[in-house]
């Protein structure tokens, strides 16, 4: 979905443009690679920094923030990697060119916040939840480099990339370069509860009416 000023100006103030929404329907596969949920990602740590909140609202999804995620993904591309890590302006880690990221380390999870200049996405509330819920403990606070190098697991989450294991930063192995099994068990879980296959969440899903799961199939036959 896409929610953007219609035509009435295209001066920089919208004045009285009206509020246009589109939504996109399309098949995509796995967001950063065949085989990457499986076996990880390599990622490096991108030269652009995160735009600072005090710049931008940094936990608003707008799509002009993304540019800033686009010069870092084309650098990794073009470096060979498969994704993008950035760095906030106080040289902590923020989050990836799309996604959060977790940190593993002696079965403890830990996560940046809002101060790190993150998206609040979804999905890391999610994993979060999961999470506690497992009796895995979770640290929410600013993450440096070091610990990053020294976790035993790395993961990015998001709507796109889901829970994608990450094995290899700038060359760095993370722990044996294999998806970890905190990892693998939120991974799974996750997994399976967005295909409704986790009872305990319903709070999480918005049910549809048989009557129109009906007229949904007419549509797609015709």
């Amino acid at each position: 979905p896409i929610i953007y000023f219609g035509y009435d100006s295209l001066g920089i103030h919208p004045k009285n443009c009206p509020v246009n929404i589109a939504i996109g329907v399309f098949n995509w596969g796995t967001y950063l690679g065949e085989g990457a949920l499986e076996n990880g990602v390599r990622v490096t740590i991108s030269p652009w920094r995160k735009f600072h909140s005090s710049s931008f609202p940094t936990t608003a999804k707008a799509n002009g923030q993304y540019l800033n995620s686009i010069l870092a993904a084309r650098d990794a591309k073009d470096k060979g990697f498969d994704e993008a890590l950035l760095l906030n302006q106080e040289g902590t880690i923020a989050e990836g060119a799309g996604q959060n990221l977790f940190l593993v380390k002696n079965r403890q999870l830990f996560t940046n916040g809002e101060d790190s200049s993150i998206l609040m996405g979804i999905t890391r509330d999610t994993v979060i939840q999961l999470a506690k819920d497992r009796g895995i403990p979770v640290h929410v606070g600013r993450l440096s480099l070091g610990q990053l190098f020294s976790a035993d697991e790395v993961f990015f989450s998001g709507t796109a990339s889901e829970i994608t294991p990450i094995r290899e930063i700038d060359g760095r192995k993370i722990g044996n370069g294999k998806p970890g099994q905190i990892t693998r068990e939120l991974q799974k879980i996750y997994l399976d509860l967005v295909h409704g296959e986790v009872q305990g969440y319903d709070e999480w899903f918005s049910y549809i009416p048989k009557k129109l799961q009906k007229r949904r199939l007419q549509a797609v036959e015709i």
